[in-house]
């Protein structure tokens, strides 16, 4: 007679969860541009996948070392993205606009003071005022122009509990910003999700090249125009004296 041996199967071993890929979470980085030209700060947005729900997690950085209050989004057709500019109507941003428009007014009133020279721009009142003209003349014109060259960027606005809460994320360029919408969008309802758009290199943007260089120039200037206006004074001229004018403009002297 055949004995019949029960052999009990080992309970099987729970499957491990894979690991999350780069299809499951993918980070975004981004520049806050001051004027298109000046980074002070960053911002990053992190896509998780991993859970039930797709969400978007956005922390800001001011100049590298004071991180901001993370916020989460998430991804559905609840969430609403639009390309444009920096709100205008900021009230605590048109204060710092119109305080850096009064600095930038008067290094830029240096280059046609110089061009003209400082004995002849410093050597009587009516110039100097002429030169002040320009100088408060120019402030609210630069202010006007920083208005124009607010940052692009993404307006995410997301409805959360019947009150609607918006946010912006600042882009180096409105290309950037359009290409990250695009996938966004579309990554709304792909598994995985498509890779986002590779941040362009700054060095290749024109008008971060552009502010750069305007910004160098004014600073050298600076300095240039101190430097000749103490050794006017140094001289004997640029003193806002009429009598001594033609000579110091002549001679450098005020005695012809």
């Amino acid at each position: 007679m055949t004995e019949v041996v029960n052999v009990e199967t080992p309970p099987e071993a729970p499957a491990e969860q894979p690991a999350p890929s780069d299809d499951d979470e993918r980070i975004l980085h981004t520049n806050l541009l001051l004027y298109r030209f000046l980074p002070v700060g960053s911002f990053t947005v992190t896509f998780d996948t991993t859970g039930n729900e797709k969400m978007a997690h956005i922390s800001a950085s001011c100049c590298g070392c004071c991180a901001g209050t993370e916020q989460s989004v998430p991804m559905n057709d609840d969430t609403t993205l639009q390309v444009l500019q920096q709100p205008l109507c900021h009230c605590g941003r048109l204060v710092r606009d119109a305080g850096l428009a009064f600095v930038l007014a008067f290094l830029f009133h240096l280059i046609p003071s110089i061009i003209w020279g400082a004995e002849e721009s410093l050597g009587s009142s009516s110039n100097h005022q002429l030169m002040g003209a320009v100088w408060f003349g120019g402030w609210p014109i630069w202010f006007i122009i920083m208005q124009f060259l607010r940052p692009w960027g993404i307006q995410i606005q997301t409805k959360n509990n019947d009150d609607n809460a918006t946010i912006f994320v600042p882009f180096a360029s409105w290309k950037h910003a359009t290409e990250v919408v695009a996938c966004w969008e579309k990554s709304k309802y792909e598994t995985p999700m498509p890779p986002m758009p590779e941040k362009p290199s700054l060095f290749h943007d024109l008008q971060f090249i552009v502010g750069w260089i305007f910004f160098l120039v004014l600073i050298i200037n600076m300095f240039v125009t101190g430097a000749l206006v103490t050794d006017c004074n140094s001289r004997g001229c640029c003193k806002d004296d009429e009598d001594t004018l033609d000579c110091c403009v002549e001679t450098g002297y005020p005695e012809c």
